[in-house]
């Protein structure tokens, strides 16, 4: 059934570098004196950020020469700093220690790259297979309420995106006379009583609107993990979406995150992140059946994209941007990197 298709944008990861378990074409002999190439720099400080797309690697030398001392074997999905170019070569911060490199080496002040192969993070290829390449991992393995489904996604070009939002329709209604705080507690009416939320250190409520179809209200509730003894590094572990009686505010469904309805009001769909592995399943909970359907771990792409950015169609299809998984990866070490930054994102349904 077509409401089974989802919209995506997609990423692709960037994997840290293994130098030990890749074969080498030359012995790697470190020098401690080398001296430095002269390359044309980018100007105004500029530098740029490449990602290796050969599926079995590049070479990274000392000089752009490709009878030099190779330093390492780069894997696929490896990003660089770039600094600079000589002819068909990158020079590489090879001193570069930010928390999104995969190279660091104190010997070398800089070393090269062929730039035929590398690409930069708008030129990242993500094919149709790609979108439903899934990991050798079972999503739904574990889950006695699930039930596997087969979910496939296809790309939509960014014109037919914008059209079908603008089409698209939202069920999702906020009344500020419904819910309230008082101090530290949220307040929501649900017929001729009210129910009570009260935060503490590491729980935090919110009332996100009725969904007024089915007559829920939605809370959201976020974890904020304890991540030392400066508040300011603690960090929100988990979250959940939680729908309450809007009648007698007894708890119905939750779901692992923002919950869609779909136009014609018969399935709601979340996303399943998977955080160890910077990867998303799809949940699709159908009402009739009462029963939440469950797809494998896509590998090749992540969701980036505000919530407002997702919706249902008029045609029952999900749309949303995505980013390949290399950028995903990234964006995880570091989310200024590409959240928000639309001219990288991929439209898929």
């Amino acid at each position: 059934m077509k409401y089974y298709c989802l919209l995506f944008i997609f990423f692709i990861s960037c994997n840290s570098f293994d130098s030990e378990n890749n074969k080498q074409k030359k012995n790697i002999i470190p020098s401690t004196n080398i001296k430095i190439t002269r390359f044309h720099k980018f100007s105004n400080g500029i530098s740029k950020r490449v990602f290796v797309v050969n599926i079995n690697g590049a070479y990274i030398y000392e000089k752009p020469d490709l009878n030099s001392k190779i330093i390492l074997t780069a894997n696929y999905g490896n990003n660089f700093q770039i600094i600079g170019t000589i002819g068909d070569w990158f020079c590489i911060n090879s001193n570069d220690n930010s928390a999104n490199t995969t190279f660091y080496n104190k010997i070398y002040k800089v070393v090269f790259i062929k730039s035929s192969e590398v690409v930069n993070d708008k030129n990242i290829p993500l094919s149709e297979p790609d979108l439903n390449e899934i990991l050798d991992y079972s999503a739904s393995s574990g889950a006695s309420d699930s039930s596997y489904k087969d979910i496939k996604v296809s790309f939509v070009t960014k014109e037919e995106y914008y059209a079908k939002k603008d089409e698209a329709i939202t069920y999702l209604t906020k009344d500020s006379k419904t819910a309230f705080r008082v101090n530290k507690t949220l307040v929501v009416k649900v017929g001729d009583k009210q129910k009570k939320y009260t935060d503490d250190t590491w729980n935090k409520f919110f009332y996100v609107g009725r969904i007024k179809p089915l007559n829920y209200e939605v809370i959201y509730k976020e974890y904020i993990g304890d991540y030392g003894d400066d508040p300011s590094e603690d960090q929100i572990d988990e979250s959940q979406y939680f729908f309450i009686d809007s009648k007698n505010g007894n708890t119905a469904k939750s779901f692992d995150s923002f919950p869609y309805l779909s136009f014609d009001k018969k399935n709601i769909l979340s996303f399943r992140p998977h955080v160890f592995l910077n990867r998303y399943s799809i949940s699709i909970y159908n009402l009739a059946e009462d029963r939440y359907f469950i797809s494998d771990i896509f590998k090749n792409w992540v969701v980036v994209a505000d919530e407002k950015e997702m919706f249902w169609g008029a045609d029952n299809y999900f749309y949303l941007p995505i980013l390949p998984s290399m950028l995903g990866d990234c964006m995880y070490n570091d989310k200024r990197l590409y959240e928000g930054d639309v001219q990288k994102y991929r439209y898929v349904k």
